[in-house]
């Protein structure tokens, strides 16, 4: 979290937040506010900011109630989803936020996300779930022995039986006595350990009675700062009854109330929502989205799985945010739902406007097509960036509609460390060559070597409406300078062309 600020804030109901903010980002753009879940903090998305910085949106990652930095109340009523989205609105205004956000939610924080965006939808552009699926208004009183038992296996599994140790008084002071134990049966290495642990009546009681250390951890629980940072955020019988606090506040019907309050046709989420799952989560599957999705509670809805733990930021943060595919991958997730993700380059004697649609690159621009403008680099590159960027040749002819030949050789690449697509070209006449059959054939280029990368069409009919006046500030501005061009929806008609 070195790359935010910590700020503290005292709501105004009183109660005190720890968050962080971004302090480098583009005022238009909107800002994201990313909600962890149990037993988490804000440092739930340390391995996931750096992917987001490089959006330019300003980023707010609280603490939530009752974790970390945060106050912890014990009483449940505290932890009414109404007032809680106060407190977001109030760390919103602190700093000067007035716009849309896009939420962007992990475990617990995907069921406040939702109930935020049901709340407040005059405040939300999009939302992200990341491991939990939308789970619509539950306006009848919970019954904990048929949740608990909600869809039992044969094998006696039953997806929702461990909140039984969750709410039971019992709770906390076993978590705070074998906190070591916790950390093994979270983040263990053996791919049915959520539902082993999970899903079976008694085995993370028994677990943590053990006081289980002997299984191993995935790579990323083997930290040590990440190890350290999480005892010391819940070492105290406090810090866990607070944290089980969101889930008694569910048995207790605190927020049963809450749901009542929101009217069955206010259900849809009216915005663009993208919903990833883990296939190594036994307690949500990917298939749980089905119900609000055949309920049409989900009208601009986009879905991706990741292999993966419960625990993606964690385990799988560059997938989940900026990937690239390779052949036989899986088909890369949140790549920023946030913003207008990588850019689209291109290297002359002076760049033109163009865009960029990669669906099968970064979906969350699919998901925010017309949402977040994109930036543009224009102007001379090195030749030393140049050479790095282009990896991958290709000689073009491209033809003018009118008949008249204009020729121009061009390379194309993908940055290696980046996957930005590159372009450079190495004979240049008017700005009319950029046209659709040079991006048609880059496209087919890339289909063919299994990239899986997107390009989209230059924007013509933006710069055919360019004045001569337009046109010749252009070339005569100097350089470097950016400009910002609104995306507009692009990715309806376009296919995913990544093979297989």
């Amino acid at each position: 979290m070195d790359s935010l600020l910590e700020k503290r804030l005292q709501v105004k109901r009183g109660f005190k937040y720890r968050y962080f903010v971004s302090s480098h980002y583009n005022h238009s753009n909107p800002a994201l506010l990313l909600l962890h879940g149990w037993p988490d903090s804000a440092n739930l998305w340390q391995y996931v900011l750096p992917y987001l910085l490089p959006l330019n949106c300003k980023i707010v990652v609280p603490d939530l109630l009752g974790y970390a930095g945060t106050d912890k109340p014990t009483d449940l009523e505290a932890y009414d989803y109404r007032l809680m989205c106060q407190d977001l609105l109030d760390l919103l205004a602190a700093e000067g936020i007035e716009g849309n956000v896009i939420t962007v939610g992990h475990d617990f924080g995907c069921w406040f996300a939702a109930r935020f965006n049901l709340l407040h939808p005059e405040r939300c552009l999009a939302t992200v779930h990341i491991g939990i699926a939308y789970m619509p208004p539950m306006p009848q009183a919970l019954d904990p022995e048929v949740f608990f038992h909600l869809g039992q296996q044969e094998d006696g599994s039953s997806r929702y039986i461990y909140w039984e140790l969750f709410t039971s008084p019992e709770a906390p002071k076993l978590f705070a006595q074998h906190k070591e134990a916790v950390w093994h049966a979270l983040h263990g290495a053996p791919e049915d350990m959520v539902k082993q642990i999970f899903c079976f009546k008694y085995a993370f009681k028994n677990f943590l009675l053990q006081d289980r250390t002997d299984v191993g951890l995935r790579p990323y629980a083997q930290n040590k700062n990440l190890h350290d940072g999480w005892i010391q955020e819940f070492s105290t019988e406090l810090q866990w009854q607070a944290s089980f606090a969101w889930y008694n506040s569910f048995i207790s019907g605190v927020q049963t109330a809450v749901d009542k309050t929101i009217a069955p046709e206010k259900y849809s989420l009216e915005m663009p929502v993208l919903f990833i799952s883990c296939d190594g989560d036994a307690v949500n599957p990917h298939s749980t989205i089905d119900g609000p999705k055949d309920e049409g509670l989900l009208p601009d809805l986009t879905e991706k799985e990741l292999h993966s733990g419960h625990w993606c930021p964690y385990e799988k943060p560059e997938e989940l945010t900026l990937r690239r595919l390779r052949p036989g991958e899986r088909r890369p997730a949140m790549a920023c739902h946030c913003a207008y993700g990588r850019r689209l380059h291109i290297i002359c004697p002076m760049a033109y406007v163009c865009r960029q649609t990669r669906k099968e690159v970064t979906p969350m621009i699919a998901v925010l097509r017309p949402l977040v403008p994109i930036t543009m680099d224009w102007g001379f590159w090195s030749n030393e960036r140049t050479e790095e960027a282009v990896n991958s040749s290709l000689e073009l002819w491209v033809s003018k509609d009118d008949g008249n030949s204009v020729v121009s050789k061009v390379k194309y690449g993908i940055h290696p460390g980046r996957h930005d697509v590159f372009m450079v070209f190495e004979q240049w006449r008017l700005h009319k060559i950029v046209e659709r059959k040079l991006i048609a054939a880059i496209r087919a280029d890339l289909v063919e070597k299994g990239t899986g990368l997107l390009v989209g069409d230059f924007d013509l009919d933006r710069m055919a409406a360019l004045t001569n006046k337009e046109l010749q500030n252009v070339y005569t501005s100097g350089w470097p300078f950016s400009v910002h061009w609104e995306i507009y929806e692009c990715t309806k008609h376009v296919a995913g062309l990544h093979k297989g």
